[in-house]
């Protein structure tokens, strides 16, 4: 009986050994899973971070190349207009008017339609409601400009001053307009 008992132990301690070591491959097998699942997981956000910051870093440079391409068309306008405003007077040239016209102002207004399209497509919110203020400048300068020959030498103060007080307005929104998209494209 003896040797019954003993042998019977020696069962017991070996079952219990086995199972110990099962419970503790079983245990290590639990913590490798949980461990790959979170590193997994912090993989996974950090990957989403690298993807937010980097499509958040290329949406900026689309405004901020939208956004200069603007101020640059902006600047030719500033140009032509200041080329053209005093041939608005009977002793100019009607030709000369026109070709200053046909080439000078005609072609910064559609340089700056087309920036300004693509100013409304990519900017924000607050970008897009300065960019109003600007496009309503631009175009009351070049309405008047434009329209404007053959005033007589009366008018021509008046209208010189009307024409400088438009493009300060146009300048101030250009400049709000500007410091606002300067924030958001760093």
């Amino acid at each position: 009986m003896e040797q019954e008992t003993e042998s019977a132990g020696r069962g017991d301690a070996g079952r219990s050994m086995h199972r110990s070591t099962a419970l503790a491959a079983l245990g290590g097998a639990l913590i490798g899973a949980l461990s790959g699942l979170l590193g997994s997981g912090l993989g996974y956000v950090q990957g989403e971070k690298a993807q937010n910051a980097t499509a958040s870093a290329r949406r900026a440079d689309i405004r901020r190349t939208a956004y200069v391409e603007y101020a640059t068309s902006c600047h030719t306008f500033d140009t032509a207009v200041i080329r053209l405003a005093p041939m608005v007077g009977v002793e100019f040239d009607q030709k000369e008017r026109r070709r200053e016209v046909r080439e000078g102002l005609i072609p910064a207004i559609d340089r700056m339609n087309r920036a300004g399209m693509t100013v409304r497509l990519v900017g924000t919110d607050r970008s897009r409601t300065l960019f109003t203020a600007v496009e309503e400048g631009w175009r009351t300068v070049a309405y008047k400009v434009s329209g404007a020959y053959g005033k007589p030498v009366q008018d021509l103060k008046r209208f010189t001053i009307e024409i400088v007080e438009d493009l300060k307005v146009f300048q101030r929104a250009l400049n709000e307009f500007l410091e606002e998209v300067d924030a958001e494209v760093l």
